[in-house]
């Protein structure tokens, strides 16, 4: 018997957004002065997966693993994770295909990466306001 295939999605005229490999969870405050931090959103991202938030991280950052420039301490801390330092950029360039093309940018401090310093911005501990 000859095989046929047939792409349904040619004839219906459906069209489909490329496939994630995390959930594609809106960040809570988007578009407004009030949006979460990614350490906020990449905790709820973990919970969503029912993983641990460092593991999440690793898996993330798998493709600069051999980036000599990438401090892992400063990715797998929830404060630091919130900064402009290029291993924030590269996690938010790595995690943002994995959502879905959410723009993660707002979430952080890179927007500010010409008035803000790198070093020494951030506390090194966690503190409520």
């Amino acid at each position: 018997m000859n095989e046929v295939e047939i792409d349904v999605h040619e004839i219906a005229g459906i069209s489909f957004s490329e496939r994630s490999k995390y959930y594609s969870i809106k960040p809570k405050g988007a578009g407004t002065v009030y949006v979460e931090s990614l350490a906020s959103y990449t905790e709820r991202l973990a919970l969503n997966h029912n993983v641990k938030f460092d593991n999440l991280c690793e898996d993330i950052m798998k493709e600069f693993e051999r980036d000599r420039s990438i401090v892992k301490s400063h990715y797998k801390s929830k404060v630091t994770l919130n900064g402009n330092s290029y291993t924030v950029e590269c996690f938010v360039r790595s995690l943002a295909p994995k959502v879905g093309n959410i723009d993660l940018r707002p979430l952080t401090l890179l927007h500010l990466k010409d008035i803000i310093p790198t070093r020494a911005v951030l506390k090194k501990e966690e503190y409520w306001c």
